[in-house]
């Protein structure tokens, strides 16, 4: 909020410019423990308040937002790729990037082989090693050693 409105006891409406942080400053700086001239200092990528000690020179946040993605977020972005959606269509419908769902999937993996070892289990086989009898591939087709302008490079 860019403007700050306040009421007085008559009813008169008084304005004060400035930004609304949604918070005031806290009582002491983490660093140095003064109390004299903390001054808002903007806003983290999350919508944290951050704040500046005249004293020390130093930036701080006082009660900082957890990054990244929550728990069900990541889970249902694995459960729509396990159903068999791509990592794209998954991504798409979770609202996320395609590579967070890739690097999910992996840790994903991971997390399970571990589980698997402490269980004295065998465990899955490491990615892109997996040995198929049958492959699926479906309107996938290269044309490997075309050259543009030759006639007849890729026949045999």
């Amino acid at each position: 909020m860019l403007l700050a409105v306040n009421v007085r006891a008559d009813g008169e409406y008084l304005k004060s410019s400035g930004y609304d942080y949604g918070m005031d400053a806290p009582a002491h700086c983490p660093h140095c423990r003064s109390d004299k001239r903390q001054t808002k200092a903007g806003r983290t990528a999350t919508g944290s308040a951050r704040f500046h000690c005249v004293a020390c020179d130093k930036d701080y946040t006082p009660q900082p937002k957890a990054q990244g993605y929550d728990a069900s977020t990541r889970q249902q972005a694995l459960v729509l790729v396990l159903e068999g959606l791509s990592l794209r269509a998954a991504a798409r419908i979770v609202g996320v990037n395609a590579q967070s769902v890739a690097n999910w999937l992996v840790a994903h993996q991971v997390q399970l082989q571990s589980q698997l070892q402490s269980r004295g289990e065998t465990s899955l086989p490491p990615v892109g090693t997996v040995a198929a009898d049958t492959v699926e591939l479906d309107e996938v087709h290269v044309f490997v050693g075309a050259r543009k302008g030759e006639k007849n490079a890729g026949s045999t």
